[in-house]
């Protein structure tokens, strides 16, 4: 399981200054931001350290409110943010600049609406601008022999900063796409760098993957040593990534592709529709007919047969897949409506949806991952809730956390949600409990990032893993060999001893019953136990509603707050000593053995 690798920062919400506003080109406007709290700073007793931008294409959290700000702004907690619901707030993620030892600069696209190009156009020196982050610095792959890098003018910032501080060593081809030959830019090339400008909307994909093509990559013989960086509309970036993926072969951890903007920010949307307000209007239920449409297209291979031949006949779609055309006819509709499909049945090609759902794993889980499987079991929620259990167990015929026990794609899906940890274990390292703590047992899908952070304690001397047996190998890589792992059903008051036991996300996707007998089972092997799980969803993500009957689905119960976990560990001798919000909805419960 190649994971990428990144450096957390501490998640301090900071107020900067407008020192200087200039024009870099008539549609690029560079702001330039200073202030006392880009420095180590204190607020309500708590010392927060520097600001730190390390990587060409960090991301910090800009924040915009209609109206009074206050009320838009996260609630700084000692070691952590936790983002509370608003109305009125408009994050947009921006790249610094130049990063100096006093300020950094900001560069901002000047165009009709956006929240942050009016801003930029409005601001002057002396106003204030809130911020969050980076929460993390992206590390490159190594041994490095050529560079690719990407962008429409939102990702020209990244490429700029790239390459004048120049962190990989190695020539690099750029292409940029403009839609205005005013846009171009001065960059800090060298003699064997290649530049291409491509002038073309910013929305216009082929055009892209095209100036991308013509460069011949897939021809290098160096291929698997090279990295590829692109930035831009995330619509127009699906080609490309489908052509550097399938057609050059990069390695998923040499491709780093990300949306910096989407199409329809223009309508500047609220960030959750459903803290419109009792008097907003009521959105009517869709129907979930095209839902299943689509996730049976991809489960058959119609999509990807479509996607292998463009311009093939359904028939022949058909045949590629081992179904008669006959039943796969009436799907064309929903297809062809929602942008999966286009053309008819004598030629069918992949509409832009499409593009999305094979180039983007994370859209083609919403109906053909673990996502589509979790929303299935929805089908089922009434009788579950009538029965006391849960939506999956009656889809599946066994619990969520039984199956994945069992199974190592399961595993790994529940390890890539733990990694949400590694942004938090400031907080979680700066408790005192580690001062006492010589040896920590970890247990969870999040034990990865909590092992690795508690290994570099100054007063811990020996941490160990506990995980199901399916899950063990993707943590033994993880940790090369660093920390010991072991399996967790051989884990027991009788076999181990340690001084604190994390239970890393390790009862989120259990139900009351697994929960409870897990605590059991890890019961008497320490005195103190730490429970980190996420009590309530996050309200930046704009997903509460997701979050919790997705939980529902798997569990058969609510998100657990502290007093629900309290009442689980209570329940075989544990006394709850405090709460410590880490941020992002998650908190820690401390317990003592009584």
């Amino acid at each position: 399981m190649a994971r990428r690798r990144f450096t957390t920062h501490p998640l301090v919400l900071r107020r900067a200054e407008v020192r200087r506003i200039r024009d870099i080109t008539p549609r690029m406007r560079r702001i330039t931001l200073t202030g006392a709290q880009l420095g180590s700073f204190e607020k309500d007793g708590t010392t927060h350290p520097p600001f730190v931008s390390s990587a060409f294409d960090d991301h910090i959290k800009l924040i915009f409110a209609e109206g009074d700000i206050a009320p838009a702004l996260p609630v700084q907690l000692p070691h952590g943010i936790e983002w509370t619901a608003s109305e009125t707030r408009r994050a947009r993620d921006y790249t610094p600049r130049n990063v100096t030892a006093d300020g950094f600069d900001l560069d901002f696209v000047i165009h009709d609406g956006g929240v942050a190009s009016r801003w930029a156009q409005e601001a002057r020196p002396g106003d204030d601008l809130w911020f969050v982050g980076p929460k993390a610095s992206t590390q490159a792959p190594e041994h490095i022999d050529w560079i690719l890098l990407v962008a429409d003018e939102t990702g020209l910032p990244a490429v700029g900063r790239f390459l004048d501080e120049r962190p990989i060593d190695a020539p690099a081809t750029i292409v940029l796409t403009i839609s205005d030959p005013t846009a171009r830019q001065e960059l800090a090339v060298r003699a064997d760098d290649r530049v291409e400008w491509i002038l073309a909307d910013p929305t216009d994909g082929d055009a892209l993957v095209a100036a991308v093509r013509a460069l011949g990559l897939a021809e290098r013989p160096d291929v698997a040593t090279g990295y590829a960086w692109c930035g831009a509309e995330s619509r127009a970036l699906l080609p490309l990534r489908r052509h550097l993926s399938r057609e050059v072969g990069l390695p998923r951890e040499r491709l780093d592709i990300t949306g910096y903007w989407h199409h329809e920010d223009e309508h500047e949307a609220p960030e959750d529709p459903a803290a419109a307000g009792d008097d907003a209007h009521p959105v009517p239920v869709p129907s979930p007919r095209a839902w299943f449409v689509v996730r049976a297209a991809l489960q058959v291979g119609l999509v990807d047969a479509v996607a292998a031949s463009p311009g093939i006949a359904l028939a022949d779609a058909a045949t590629a897949v081992g179904i008669d055309a006959g039943p796969l006819a009436p799907l064309l509709g929903d297809l062809l409506t929602h942008g999966i499909l286009a053309g008819d049945a004598d030629g069918l090609r992949l509409g832009p949806a499409g593009e999305e759902l094979l180039a983007d794993e994370h859209a083609r889980e919403v109906y053909d991952g673990l996502d589509s499987e979790i929303l299935a079991s929805l089908d089922g929620l009434g009788d579950a809730l009538r029965s006391g259990t849960s939506a999956w167990s009656r889809r599946t015929g066994a619990s969520f956390a039984a199956q994945a026990d069992g199974d190592a794609e399961l595993q790994e899906e529940l390890q890539e949600g733990g990694e949400q940890l590694a942004y938090l274990t400031d907080g979680l390292l700066a408790h005192a409990v580690w001062e006492s703590a010589s040896r920590v047992l970890v247990v969870g899908p999040g034990s990865t990032p909590v092992g690795l952070a508690l290994r570099g304690h100054r007063a811990v001397a020996d941490v160990s893993i506990a995980e199901p047996r399916a899950g063990l190998a993707a943590i033994r890589e993880d940790v090369a060999g660093a920390i010991p792992t072991h399996p967790l059903d051989a884990v027991s008051a009788a076999s181990h001893e340690a001084d604190v036991i994390v239970l890393a996300h390790a009862l989120g996707h259990r139900t009351d019953a697994e929960a409870t007998e897990l605590v059991a089972r890890v019961t008497g092997i320490a005195p103190r136990l730490l429970v980190l799980e996420a009590s309530r969803p996050d309200a930046l993500a704009g997903a509460s509603a997701h979050t919790e009957v997705r939980h529902l689905a798997l569990t058969g119960s609510a998100l657990r707050d502290a007093d629900a976990i309290s009442a689980l560990a209570g329940a075989h001798g544990w006394r709850r000593d405090e709460v410590v919000p880490l941020g992002w909805g998650v908190e820690g419960v401390l317990f003592t053995a009584r």
